[in-house]
């Protein structure tokens, strides 16, 4: 059994084939992989009315057993920071993954622009979602997926198959 642990946040409103994709590749390639709810609830009805149950909520996990944290994109990804959301994402992010090698920040499509915002970025280039490129300017890459320091970021739907594989590598 491989000892990666993956936390995938997952909220209301999040595009299905960015959180279902890499869970199922992920999980094909051995890694533990656990849906993490931000939300004060376990199961999330994504963009196109899928339910997902999850394994537990934000407020009960301890996210430092996980070698990545998994934000994927959608018309949700605002509820990673919405006030009500547990401040312990932002908190854990920039204290226990941001500058370690040994922990993975991963973000999809939308995503990269919380890290942005939180300035978990550095000097590291990202990808996102085109439509949302002048948000995460000067760190915008228009690469597919992006590789930069701790950092894995890619582009949207499209390409979340390459993104997934890319994270196995």
């Amino acid at each position: 059994m491989n000892d990666v642990r993956i936390c995938i946040l997952v909220a209301d409103k999040l595009d299905e084939m960015q959180v279902i994709v890499p869970y199922d590749l992920w999980k094909r390639a051995n890694f533990i992989v656990e849906l993490i709810s931000i939300e004060k609830k376990n199961t999330i009805v994504l963009q196109k009315g899928i339910k997902i149950s999850c394994n537990a909520s934000i407020d009960k996990t301890n996210l430092t057993q996980y070698n990545a944290i998994y934000m994927p994109g959608g018309i949700g990804y605002t509820k990673y920071t919405h006030p009500k959301t547990n401040p312990k994402l932002k908190s854990h992010l920039t204290k226990d993954f941001q500058n370690q090698s040994n922990k993975w920040i991963l973000a999809n499509c939308s995503a990269p622009v919380v890290l942005f915002e939180w300035n978990l970025q550095n000097d590291n280039k990202m990808a996102c979602s085109k439509d949302f490129k002048d948000l995460i300017s000067p760190n915008y890459s228009p690469e597919t997926i992006v590789s930069s320091g701790n950092l894995i970021t890619g582009n949207g739907t499209g390409s979340i198959m390459e993104f997934s594989l890319k994270v196995i590598d």
